[in-house]
C-alpha cells in the first residue's frame, strides 16, 4: 500500500464536495489577456478552493505561498497541441501530445500531485500510445509515487454527441485499472453522470469548463450526488465574478 496515494484518495472521499482550481492553461495555449494568472487566482482563492494545478513555473514563481497554503498543490505534467488546432496555429490536423515531466521532478518540486489528460477517440495507435504515457507516469517511480489525476479529453472526427457518454465510460473503465488516483471527466449529460457513478472503482472529478453561469450551477446542481468533486478549467476563469462563483458552487 502506498500511504501517500492513500491519504490522498481519502482526502478526496471524506471531503463532501472538493473543488480543485486549473489555472496550468499557459502550458497549453500561451499566455492569453482574457484568463486570470495563476497569481491572481491563487490570491483570490487561497480560503475557498481545496487543491490547485499549476505549471511548474507558476508553482516556482509562488513557492513561498504554496508552501504555506491549506490547499493541496498539484503539476500539470503534460503537454499537447489539440486546442491549437482549433484555432488553425498548428497546420497538421494529427494532435501531439507528450508528458514532459515525471513523477521524480514532481517530487523535487514538492508537488502533492500529478495533473495530466487521457486523449481518447483518435486512431488505434494514439490509444496505445495514451495508454502508455498514462501507465509510465503512473508507475514511474514507484517507491515514492505521487498521486495522479488524468483528465479525459475526448477528441478526434470520432467522437460525436452519440458516442461521447460511451467514450468516456469506456476510457473510466480502462484507466481505473491501470491504477490513476482520480479521473476527471467532462460534463455531458446528468443520466452519464449518474451511471458513471456506478462503476467507478476511484474518485470522479467534474471538469468544469464554461463561462456561462447558470450553465455551471444547473450541471453542478444535478450532479453534485454523483461526483467528489469538480476541476474549474480555463473558460471558467474568464468570468469576472469566479470568485463568488466559487462561493456559490460551495453552497449548492
Amino acid at each position: 500500500m502506498n500511504i501517500r496515494k492513500e491519504l490522498f484518495k481519502k482526502r478526496l472521499l471524506d471531503n463532501v464536495f472538493t473543488i480543485f482550481s486549473n489555472v496550468s492553461y499557459p502550458l497549453i495555449y500561451g499566455r492569453s489577456d482574457n484568463l486570470a494568472s495563476a497569481q491572481v487566482v491563487y490570491n483570490d482563492m487561497t480560503d475557498i478552493v481545496d487543491n490547485i494545478i499549476m505549471t511548474p513555473g507558476q508553482y516556482m514563481r509562488i513557492e513561498n505561498c504554496v508552501n504555506k497554503s491549506k490547499f493541496l498543490t498539484g503539476i500539470r505534467c503534460d503537454w499537447m497541441d489539440l486546442k491549437r488546432n482549433d484555432y488553425s496555429l498548428i497546420k497538421s490536423r494529427e494532435f501531439q501530445h507528450e508528458v514532459l515531466f515525471e513523477t521524480e521532478y514532481l517530487n523535487f518540486l514538492g508537488a502533492e500531485f500529478a495533473y495530466t489528460s487521457f486523449l481518447v477517440g483518435g486512431e488505434e495507435y494514439t490509444e496505445i500510445k495514451e495508454l502508455k504515457l498514462l501507465s509510465s507516469l503512473i508507475h514511474h517511480q514507484m517507491g515514492n509515487a505521487i498521486p495522479v489525476i488524468a483528465e479525459i479529453v475526448p477528441v478526434g472526427e470520432k467522437i460525436n454527441d452519440n458516442n461521447i457518454s460511451g467514450a468516456v465510460k469506456l476510457a473510466i473503465s480502462i484507466i481505473q485499472e491501470l491504477g490513476v488516483d482520480a479521473i476527471s471527466i467532462p460534463y455531458v449529460n446528468f443520466e452519464s453522470v449518474k451511471e458513471i457513478k456506478t462503476f467507478a472503482k476511484r474518485p470522479i472529478l467534474l471538469k468544469i469548463n464554461s463561462n456561462n453561469k447558470s450553465e455551471i450551477i444547473e450541471n453542478i446542481n444535478q450532479a453534485k450526488k454523483y461526483i467528489d468533486g469538480v476541476v474549474l478549467g480555463e473558460n471558467f476563469f474568464s468570468l469576472h465574478d469566479y470568485r463568488d462563483t466559487i462561493k456559490m458552487l460551495k453552497n449548492i
